[in-house]
């Protein structure tokens, strides 16, 4: 994501919960504040190009439960990126309340069945559609985390330490303070409402 726009202040560039002088502490915009914000894909050191029609086999990547994934038997390589994106919408619908409009998209795109799935052109497509179908209030409300993925962010919490500056950024994320608030008391000494966003104080090593 480009943080122009949602970070005009800059950040620094080992402690990116700070400004740009290490010591004062970021403050955000709502992203839907300063809309469009682009994003860009990256990583793609372990990515591969194949022309059409062109089959594969092979067991490397992230999503390992893809049904005919094989070392021996060769795979349309299209359709296992489907699946690998479908599952990626899956996972988030499990750790967001608010977009369950999703899972037919995400449902079709995960077929065990290799040729059932959509291409992506397709699956675009649906995607549209299950989105010019939602009302204006559905595409203004706010994505919350779900309590089991606000419970297993409070275990990392548990974890945190001064020394440990990633765990703070992790909660610079979060653009709720009800969501900061359903942690529960792991997370009030990090959090202070500031400007419609969330302050993070570093807690008191004196």
């Amino acid at each position: 994501m480009d943080p122009t726009d949602v970070i005009p202040t800059g950040f620094h560039h080992a402690k990116n919960y700070c400004q740009p002088d290490g010591k004062t502490l970021i403050e955000y915009k709502d992203r839907c504040s300063v809309s469009p914000v682009k994003y860009y894909i990256i990583d793609f050191e372990t990515a591969d190009y194949f022309p059409n029609n062109k089959l594969c086999v092979g067991l490397y990547g992230q999503q390992k439960d893809v049904p005919e994934m094989s070392r021996t038997v060769p795979y349309d390589p299209f359709k296992l990126d489907i699946y690998q994106v479908g599952k990626l919408m899956e996972r988030f619908t499990k750790e967001y309340s608010g977009i369950d409009f999703l899972a037919p998209v995400f449902k079709a795109m995960t077929l065990q069945d290799p040729m059932m799935r959509p291409t992506a052109t397709e699956a675009l497509e649906q995607l549209k559609q299950v989105a010019s179908s939602l009302k204006d209030s559905d595409m203004s409300a706010k994505i919350r985390m779900t309590n089991n993925a606000a419970y297993d962010l409070q275990r990392l919490l548990a974890l945190a330490t001064p020394s440990s500056p990633f765990m703070i950024h992790n909660l610079l994320l979060l653009q709720s303070s009800s969501t900061l608030n359903m942690l529960g008391p792991a997370v009030s000494q990090y959090s202070t409402g500031k400007k419609g966003g969330t302050e993070i104080k570093m807690p008191d090593t004196g």
